[in-house]
């Protein structure tokens, strides 16, 4: 084919690049009463009242409808939305004096969004086959379980007791004694830890304590932990183990602490 001439026959693509209003229209229309999914690259404002009141001025942005009515509008960089209506919403078309408005309603229209598109780069419309549901990994949930099928992770020596005993400071994750048969409460983390962990922690060793002679020792588990929240477990007594959660994913099978636990 020579440079600059089009391809014979019909474009499969349906993306129609640079259009205008009547015919956005009319591909607006027709894609929502398909039921497809709509992506939507517009010149476009926006007003919205409902979970709270916005308005976004003038500019280029990223406008997708799913199948289920969902309405995500993206600006052109950052991975959330700039604004959103929710599932089961409803939304209609309307042409206007030199714009389009597109108004999407949910909640007998106490939830509201309207999007005046002043002009259109971008429409494509398509179906989407999708009935998986996405597993997590790596959760705190996860994390806990891990040191509870292998709690020597925690500390040679260590054997459970009753994980999540509830006091009244609240479930405590992991319970048990060491190697010597004092108490130890362990407070799991799968972030950051935080001063507010550390106080936690320290609450579970407190409640403890008051049932027992021996002394109750205490253990934060966590990938890292700010200065202030270590600056806390010394000035109190507790313990930090660093374990990422994710790595313990990897080597569920994996007996000790070799290369990925640090004190």
């Amino acid at each position: 084919m020579v440079a600059g001439e089009m391809p014979e026959g019909p474009a499969e693509d349906d993306t129609r690049q640079g259009i205008g209003l009547e015919e956005a229209k009319r591909a607006l229309i027709e894609s929502m009463r398909s039921g497809r999914a709509l992506f939507l690259v517009c010149e476009c404002e926006i007003d919205y009242h409902g979970r709270a009141r916005s308005t976004l001025g003038r500019g280029e942005r990223m406008l997708i409808l799913k199948q289920d009515g969902t309405l995500i509008v993206h600006q052109k960089t950052g991975r959330n939305p700039v604004n959103w209506m929710p599932p089961k919403s409803r939304t209609q078309i309307k042409a206007k004096d030199g714009f389009l408005e597109l108004v999407t309603t949910k909640h007998r229209q106490r939830e509201r969004m309207e999007i005046k598109i002043h002009s259109v780069k971008t429409i494509d419309h398509f179906d989407l086959e999708d009935y998986e549901t996405i597993e997590l990994h790596g959760t705190e949930r996860d994390f806990v379980n891990d040191l509870i099928r292998n709690p020597s992770l925690i500390e040679k020596g260590f054997r459970l007791s009753k994980n999540e005993r509830v006091t009244v400071a609240g479930s405590i994750d992991i319970s048990g004694v060491d190697s010597e048969g004092n108490p130890v409460v362990v407070e799991v983390k799968r972030s950051k830890a935080t001063p507010h962990d550390a106080e936690q922690l320290k609450r579970y060793v407190e409640t403890l304590s008051k049932k027992t002679e021996k002394r109750v020792r205490g253990i934060l588990v966590a990938p890292s932990s700010s200065s202030k929240a270590r600056r806390l477990l010394v000035r109190y007594g507790l313990e930090l183990r660093r374990i990422h959660p994710l790595k313990l994913s990897r080597k569920r099978t994996q007996s000790d602490l070799n290369g990925f636990l640090t004190d």
